[in-house]
C-alpha cells in the first residue's frame, strides 16, 4: 500500500490518500488502533452506497474524515475537518506505513 501526501508545501500535509483496495473496515481499524483516536463514525454494511464520508474520527481534539475519491473511487482520502494543515496527519500516516510494513 502506497501513501500519497497531498500538500501545498513540503512538510505541510493537508490530506493523505491510500489505495481503496485495502477496504473501508480495514482502514477504519488501522485508524482506531492509533493511541488517542476516538472513532465517531465507523463504516457500515452499506457504507459504499451512502454519501461520503464513510468514517469520522478525532485525534487530539481535531476532527478527521475518510472518504472515497471521485469519480473513480480508487483511493481513500483522509483529511482534517475543516480542511487544512494538521500535524496529526503525520501520526495517521505513520500508522498506515506501519501497517504496510507489517506485511499487509
Amino acid at each position: 500500500m502506497k501513501v500519497y501526501d497531498n500538500s501545498p508545501k513540503p512538510g505541510r500535509i493537508w490530506s493523505i490518500e491510500i489505495s481503496s483496495s485495502i477496504g473501508r473496515r480495514t482502514v477504519a481499524r488501522i485508524v482506531s488502533s492509533i493511541p488517542g483516536v476516538l472513532v465517531t463514525q465507523k463504516p457500515g454494511v452499506l457504507s459504499g452506497f451512502r454519501g461520503k464520508p464513510f468514517c469520522r474520527f478525532q485525534l487530539n481534539g481535531r476532527n478527521f474524515t475518510i472518504e472515497s475519491t471521485w469519480p473513480a473511487g480508487e483511493r481513500f482520502e483522509i483529511s482534517p475537518d475543516p480542511r487544512g494543515w494538521a500535524t496529526e496527519l503525520l501520526v495517521v500516516r505513520e500508522a498506515l506505513l506501519a501497517y504496510q510494513a507489517g506485511g499487509a
